[in-house]
């Protein structure tokens, strides 16, 4: 039944010895030893299920808010009952996050919720529960999210081409200062001295009545940030880099590289000389949609994005080493959704995992410090892959999968859903006589994932509105392929 349909983790993460995964408007944590469900922002309590399941209201799901702008109750999450007795009800203002970050140390987390364009920092204590520390509502919904070097400091790349920081914490005094943009001022035209007829004067003193009220009242808030650097195209990707300097044995240099529609890569200096440009890596012929720079070999960057290839780049001096098709048999054109390297243990390469979007295969690649990329065999899950997370301690990768959708497909869904989904899938990973070798597991951990499982897409909705709630779930999960430029019969 389309009923049972639940959310699957588009972030999933291992930070610690906790896994950290996202789920429609929810964030979760679970003991990456067992699975076991440590806690759920926002904070869900045991009847919250059966009170959004008889809201009427609830036209998107029992976690989140309606389409448009309809006011919707609590996708189930009620906060603290307060003094006096009564229920506080939470009413989410987002439908999703898709952006999770652990920090250097791994004690907080920044999530983006993505339709209220809010940056929220969370702190994970060592037992695996999350706390809200800050909300911070920003202008435009960031792509991209990344840490300094020393923890302490947020770097945010937004889709309108701007990249910023602001601090990890907001102090008492100033750090966190809410600005609004200035209102150019206007006023009536005319004036009593002008105006004579009484349905004139009338209307004369209801204007003024409406400017005093829109002058009294505050525009959109946006946390103070500060602006590193900006772009003209639409940033897709970013990510922060730090490599030894050649010139010290104990410095280092900092870089900010970013991904626009435009098929470039831009290398600027990282903070305080953001404004210096260091190259461009060009080559790709499609807009760019993930960058990845192997913590173990930082001085190489993979991307992909809408080509049908994924190329290496010596990123310093802007140079390409290795361009590698991943367009599957059968298919004319693709959609890198993401691209992971993972450190294996004993081994000098690196693994490097690349999910396509809509695609039930992962492929996976060993990646020499020369720059050289080596195909390996490929896994085949049970659904489409969202994410990956890597357990170091095991050498494992969890694997997000969606449950909704058939695989192969980002808008038919499955006519019959699993009361227990396959949200995650967990491979171990080796390198045996120089290949990477792959090995399917079902431990407790992933069991009891995907035993426990997420709240329901569609509950609370009317079955007349599922088409609709659907396409738009659909349409979230999936957003890159917007990113592809339209052509006309031309070719233009």
């Amino acid at each position: 039944m389309l009923s049972t349909a639940q959310y699957p983790f588009t972030c999933i993460r291992h930070i610690g010895g906790t896994i950290v995964a996202s789920a429609g408007p929810n964030i979760y944590s679970f003991s990456a030893s067992d699975g076991r469900k440590i806690s759920t922002w926002p904070e869900l309590k045991p009847n919250d299920s059966a009170k959004a399941g008889t809201n009427d209201d609830n036209t998107e799901s029992s976690e989140g808010p309606p389409e448009k702008k309809r006011k919707l109750s609590s996708t189930g999450t009620e906060k603290d009952e307060q003094a006096n007795g009564k229920d506080n009800k939470f009413s989410a203002t987002w439908l999703s996050v898709p952006i999770l970050v652990p920090s250097p140390s791994g004690r907080y987390v920044v999530a983006v919720t993505a339709e209220d364009k809010h940056v929220r920092v969370f702190e994970l204590n060592s037992e695996g529960v999350l706390t809200e520390s800050s909300d911070r509502p920003v202008p435009r919904r960031p792509c991209a999210v990344a840490f300094s070097s020393d923890g302490n400091t947020i770097i945010c790349a937004d889709k309108g081409g701007d990249v910023y920081s602001m601090p990890l914490l907001p102090g008492e005094s100033g750090e966190f200062e809410l600005v609004s943009r200035a209102k150019k001022p206007s006023k009536p035209a005319a004036n009593p001295l002008v105006v004579h007829t009484k349905r004139n004067l009338d209307a004369l003193r209801q204007q003024l009545r409406q400017k005093q009220a829109q002058d009294n009242t505050p525009a959109n808030p946006t946390a103070k940030r500060d602006v590193l650097s900006g772009h003209v195209s639409t940033l897709t990707d970013m990510v922060y880099a730090v490599v030894p300097s050649s010139t010290s044995a104990s410095g280092s240099h900092s870089y900010i590289l970013t991904a626009d529609r435009d098929e470039q890569i831009r290398v600027s200096r990282g903070p305080p000389q953001t404004h210096v440009i260091e190259a461009f890596c060009l080559g790709h012929e499609s807009f760019i949609s993930t960058l990845c720079i192997p913590p173990t070999l930082p001085h190489l960057l993979v991307s992909g994005g809408g080509d049908n290839s994924i190329f290496v780049w010596d990123w310093r001096n802007g140079q390409s080493l290795y361009k590698l098709s991943v367009l599957p048999e059968g298919k004319n054109q693709i959609v890198v959704r993401d691209i992971w390297a993972v450190k294996i243990a004993g081994n000098s390469s690196v693994a490097i995992f690349v999910a396509l979007d809509g695609s039930r295969e992962l492929l996976s690649f060993l990646l020499e410090d020369s720059g050289n990329i080596l195909p390996q065999e490929s896994i085949q899950a049970s659904g489409n892959v969202l994410d990956l997370t890597y357990l170091d301690e095991n050498n494992m990768i969890f694997v997000s999968i969606d449950s909704c959708h058939e695989p192969g497909s980002i808008k038919d869904w499955k006519k019959d859903s699993d009361e227990s989904p396959v949200l995650v899938e967990g491979y171990t990973v080796k390198v045996k006589d120089g290949k990477l070798v792959l090995d399917s597991v079902a431990n407790q951990a992933v069991n009891n994932i995907n035993a426990q499982g997420t709240a329901k897409v569609l509950a609370g909705v009317d079955e007349s509105s599922w088409p609709k709630s659907q396409k738009a779930f659909s349409e979230r999960l999936y957003s890159l392929q917007n990113l592809r430029k339209r052509t006309t019969g031309d070719g233009r």
